[in-house]
């Protein structure tokens, strides 16, 4: 009992003095923990030069990585020039809505319309490009402030050896700070002047546009109208003095407005000019295996009527004949100047080629159809002037007549021919009707659009030709460097190709018909909504749009696979390809194109 009492009190006099070294061992923890967690998030551990040195390093990378993608004045100079034409575009279409809205026609609304929204899909792009620089230049924003708070370079500041031993190094750091502060600086300014520029042109241009769109639609009301009293009755056409610099203003504004959009369009110009180099450098490619073969003489008992003589002037009719389809927006004014060149171009091919009688009616109506384009600009015209107008229509429909009576041997797509004539005829003959009647801007515009149709017509009939002659040429050379001149019967070729060159003639034909008639924006918005507007099958969704693209992309690839052979030579009988590997890989290739098609 005794010894029990004795331990109880010894424990109880050691219990404090164990409670005492449990405390003093969880400071001694703690101490040593918070001392440790300030030395590796704080600045107070030690660093030797060779640390500061490498820091310092990293920082000036940093920095010269920044400031070599801070500095952007000279990425963006094109974009500021761009946007002060802009200027002077919309101050000029703004001039000639506001001062000289009567003298507008269709044909002028419709060239600042289609200038405007070309502006308008530009400034999108550029606006694009301005935000994501300014999203970039942000970020490094943001990158320079976290090398400021570096803590490593905050504790050689209070280093004071230290920072005699770094002086040179960390002046030249100070000054590269600066000078990246200052280029981020003026690179955000400018590009958020350039923003504002381009909003603020977006703003005109949508302003202008609605405003012009109004204006289409009162214009096309009031061309079905009567504008001047009918011919037999006395002349009322007058125009005052301000009227008539009102019209010479705004022809003014129309000629500065294509302008501008042919300097716009530069790039379409480019690629037409690389696609007549590939079709002339492929022409005469195959012209010159034939020359090294002795096989020119093919060329002649097939008839060909344009190759190899005119492979130069003809690779540039067919660039210039397609280009309608690489800007399918483009003005009136700028598919009628293309136009002329191939004009000028079938002039010089047919000088030779057809018999005098033909090509005499021929020259008849180019010299129409420039009539015809100045014409287009009278104001107003009195009784003489509106007679001429009419004896012009009369002439057109007499020549274009003897051009489809002396045209068969001299031009292909016959159907098509016919059919542009007699609706260039019925044109003529409605432009007549209108006149009498006092509707002179609709006479105006349907003997113009009836003679361009005619005249695009004819071109588009050689550029078949040309291609098709462009196609068998490149048949009978592949098959002269495989060493088959045994002659083959082209006549499947033909009639196989035949029909998607007439389906891309007749589209090119179309597009441009519209484009002179001043509907083409209405009908391509019409079809682009109709296409694209969401339908709907019980829980299936589509769009006609899809529907259309995957059945062109399917004919495409059968079209393709049928049609690659022929560039190999085959004419259609695989008697000719004796070779198993030449079959195997034709045949393989097929698959590869129908494969794609199909995936």
């Amino acid at each position: 009992m005794k010894i029990c009492r004795r331990f109880f009190l010894i424990l109880m006099l050691l219990a404090p003095l164990v409670m005492v070294a449990q405390d003093t061992a969880d400071r001694q923890r703690a101490d040593s923990g918070r001392r440790w967690r300030q030395g590796f998030f704080t600045d107070t551990s030690q660093y030797n030069s060779s640390d500061y040195q490498v820091q310092i390093e990293k920082t000036f990378a940093a920095l010269d990585n920044i400031n070599r993608h801070a500095v952007v004045g000279n990425s963006f100079d094109k974009t500021a020039q761009k946007l002060q034409e802009n200027d002077s575009i919309l101050a000029v279409i703004q001039e000639s809505l506001e001062s000289n809205s009567r003298a507008l026609n269709l044909r002028n609304l419709q060239v600042f319309r289609t200038l405007l929204l070309h502006m308008q899909e530009d400034l999108s792009r550029r606006r694009s490009r301005l935000d994501t620089a300014e999203v970039q230049l942000e970020q490094l924003r943001l990158e320079v402030r976290t090398l400021i708070g570096d803590t490593v370079l905050r504790q050689l500041q209070r280093d004071s050896a230290m920072v005699q031993q770094f002086d040179e190094q960390l002046l030249d750091l100070r000054n590269r700070w600066r000078t990246t502060r200052r280029n981020l600086r003026e690179s955000l300014a400018l590009i958020n002047r350039l923003q504002t520029h381009a909003s603020s042109n977006t703003l005109t241009a949508v302003q202008l546009v609605d405003q012009l769109d109004d204006l289409l639609a009162s214009a096309n009301r009031r061309i079905f109208g009567k504008e001047s009293n009918y011919i037999w009755e006395p002349d009322s056409s007058v125009l005052s003095s301000s009227d008539r610099s009102s019209i010479r203003k705004v022809v003014d504004a129309e000629r500065k407005a294509v302008g501008f959009y042919f300097r716009d369009s530069s790039g379409n110009r480019l690629l037409i000019l690389v696609l007549a180099l590939l079709f002339i450098g492929w022409n005469f490619w195959n012209i010159r295996s034939l020359r090294n073969a002795n096989g020119l003489s093919v060329l002649k008992e097939m008839k060909f009527e344009y190759l190899p003589g005119a492979n130069i002037l003809g690779g540039i009719l067919i660039a210039f004949s397609i280009a309608p389809l690489f800007d399918l927006k483009a003005p009136a004014a700028y598919v009628e100047s293309l136009q002329f060149i191939v004009i000028i171009l079938l002039t010089f091919l047919w000088w030779r080629k057809w018999p005098k009688p033909l090509f005499g009616a021929w020259l008849a109506m180019v010299l129409f159809y420039l009539t015809f384009t100045f014409t287009r600009h009278w104001p107003d015209p009195g009784t003489w002037v509106r007679l001429g107008m009419i004896a012009l229509n009369v002439l057109t429909i007499v020549f274009a007549t003897r051009i489809r009576r002396g045209m068969e041997e001299h031009l292909p797509l016959q159907k098509f021919i016919r059919f542009v004539i007699l609706l260039h005829n019925l044109l003529q003959a409605l432009a007549i009707i209108a006149n009498l009647t006092g509707r002179i801007s609709l006479a105006q515009l349907l003997g113009n659009t009836a003679i361009f149709a005619f005249m695009h017509a004819t071109s588009l009939s050689v550029f078949s030709r040309m291609l098709m002659e462009s196609i068998l040429l490149h048949m009978v050379g592949s098959r002269y460097r495989r060493g088959l001149t045994r002659k083959a019967d082209f006549n499947p070729v033909i009639k196989s190709f035949g029909r998607p060159i007439l389906l891309v003639v007749i589209l090119q034909w179309l597009i441009v018909f519209t484009t002179n008639l001043n509907i083409y924006t209405a009908v391509y918005d019409w079809v682009v909504d109709f296409l694209k507007e969401p339908r709907e099958i019980g829980s299936a969704s589509f769009t006609f749009g899809g529907i259309v693209l995957f059945f062109m992309i399917i004919w495409l690839a059968h079209l393709l696979q049928k049609y690659v052979g022929y560039f190999f030579g085959d004419a259609g009988n695989d008697e000719d390809i004796m070779n198993k590997r030449q079959r195997s890989r034709l045949l393989i290739t097929k698959l590869i194109v129908l494969t794609l098609g199909y995936l």
